[in-house]
């Protein structure tokens, strides 16, 4: 994501994508994940099988929100884009 998409988000917070972790956080660390993304533009591996889960988690370094729910999924999703903004923009 770069600092155009960026702005446009914190600007609208749309897209936005909430999904309920398969695993209830095993390998996410959360039970609700926001993603800055189209419904269908979401990783489907975040839902994947076991393994799937693993290796998407252990590579997956675009911005996510994490929660025990929507809400605060959301909340933190729009801190993380935030941070990403301020690292970006001091470059």
């Amino acid at each position: 994501m770069d600092l155009r998409d960026i702005r446009i988000w914190m600007g609208t917070n749309h897209p936005t994508t909430i999904i309920n972790d398969r695993y209830d956080g095993l390998y996410s660390e959360a039970q609700w994940l926001a993603f800055p993304l189209e419904h269908y533009e979401a990783p489907r591996e975040a839902d994947g099988s076991d393994m799937v889960c693993v290796l998407f988690w252990e590579e997956y370094r675009e911005p996510v929100g994490k929660g025990a729910s929507p809400r605060e999924a959301f909340e933190n999703l729009k801190t993380v884009m935030s941070e990403l903004l301020k690292e970006n923009s001091n470059e």
